[in-house]
């Protein structure tokens, strides 16, 4: 079960080998998804008026397993990210 500010959904978990990342390959990556019949929203965002991200379609979820190895940096103002190695 994964708890979050919005509610809670049923994940099965598991470990990839590997994950690409932009020019990066991140290796034994844990991941957690939504089980078999449970919805999960992931590309909704980019439908919302005061959204940051507004017009960009998100299709996906990348959480601490990947983030852990980069110094992130956000910029709420424009919606825009940059990741870095430290």
């Amino acid at each position: 079960m994964s708890r979050g500010v919005n509610g809670i959904a049923y994940t099965d978990t598991f470990t990839l080998p590997s994950v690409i990342f932009g020019p990066f390959k991140v290796k034994n990556v844990d991941v957690a998804v939504p089980v078999a019949g449970e919805e999960a929203d992931f590309g909704e965002r980019y439908k919302i008026q005061h959204s940051r991200i507004r017009g960009v379609k998100v299709e996906g979820l990348a959480g601490y397993g990947v983030f852990k190895h980069f110094v992130v940096t956000l910029d709420y103002q424009s919606g825009k990210g940059h990741a870095e190695l430290p």
